[in-house]
């Protein structure tokens, strides 16, 4: 019996991966990429790498700093994905409340403006 428990226990380990370090992966590629991607010229690419860090979120540290940047970006599109990706991630959304903040006020798209502000209550009035 101890023998068989033994086994077990070691097979457990190997599954849970004995405290492996890869890294998270979305659309099978790392936040790495995808924060790369960010800089990407085309929209539909900054989007994307929008809603894929969105999905890493706090797997990665490096992930939801890269969301709250894309919040500045140029294009409403990628803007509006990343207070998606922003509200989809509230338990780690406080560092981006007064960029959503400023953007309910002062974003140049009146839908970003109304997207933002949605957010913004929703962030504020539910968990903070």
């Amino acid at each position: 019996m101890r023998r068989t428990s033994c086994v077990l226990i070691a097979f457990i380990f190997l599954e849970m991966g004995c405290g492996s370090s890869e890294p998270p992966i979305a659309g099978g590629k790392t936040s790495e990429h995808w924060i790369e991607e960010l800089q990407n010229e085309k929209v539909a690419v900054r989007i994307e790498a929008v809603k894929k860090l969105g999905n890493i979120g706090s797997k990665d540290p490096d992930a939801l700093p890269a969301v709250f940047e894309a919040l500045l970006d140029k294009a409403p599109a990628v803007r509006k994905e990343a207070i998606y990706a922003v509200v989809r991630n509230r338990s780690a959304s406080r560092e981006a409340l007064p960029l959503l903040e400023e953007m309910k006020d002062a974003d140049r798209d009146a839908k970003i403006r109304k997207i933002a502000d949605e957010a913004y209550r929703n962030l504020t009035d539910s968990q903070y």
